[in-house]
């Protein structure tokens, strides 16, 4: 047996327009479905029946994904191709409390280069636990990008200070 279970809006919106005592017994049947697997074998009504068939839909759609891309929300096609070659390249980025937008990663291009980005990122979307470590895929970017020229940096002073 489960200890718990997610409970999605999704039901309570198909069992609104029941009776009492057939809402009683649609919640009765998601918890016991939810916590134990165990589905129903007979129903009161069919209201009951046609409620179920639609949660059970619902149970089988799954946990949305936390940061599903909505449809239609892309500027171009550039846009819209970053964020399917990033689902696909690098999808423990997408779970990200704050995952990348294609506007950040042209910040950081503008300001870094795509060559020195792109190791960054490969480098972050490798890295197992990411995503429990850090919040921001920009701000992570970022910081790591600044160390990094701020360390070659130094060893280029050093450098030119030997020839001196």
């Amino acid at each position: 047996m489960k200890r718990n279970f997610n409970f999605s809006a999704k039901f309570m919106r198909v069992i609104e327009g029941l009776t009492d005592s057939q809402q009683l017994e649609t919640y009765r049947i998601i918890v016991r479905y939810g916590l134990e697997e165990v589905k129903p074998e007979a129903f009161s009504d069919d209201a009951v029946a046609v409620a179920w068939s639609k949660i059970l839909a619902i149970f089988r759609e799954g946990r949305p994904k936390k940061n599903a891309i909505p449809e239609n929300m892309f500027e171009s096609e550039e846009e819209q191709k970053f964020y399917e070659f990033m689902e696909d390249a690098y999808p423990l980025l997408m779970k990200f409390d704050s995952p990348l937008t294609f506007r950040q990663y042209e910040i950081l291009k503008r300001d870094f280069g795509k060559d020195n980005v792109d190791r960054i990122i490969f480098s972050l979307g490798n890295m197992r636990g990411a995503n429990k470590k850090y919040v921001s895929v920009y701000a992570t970017v970022r910081m790591w990008l600044m160390r990094s020229f701020e360390r070659n940096t130094s060893y280029a002073e050093k450098d030119s200070d030997k020839r001196s």
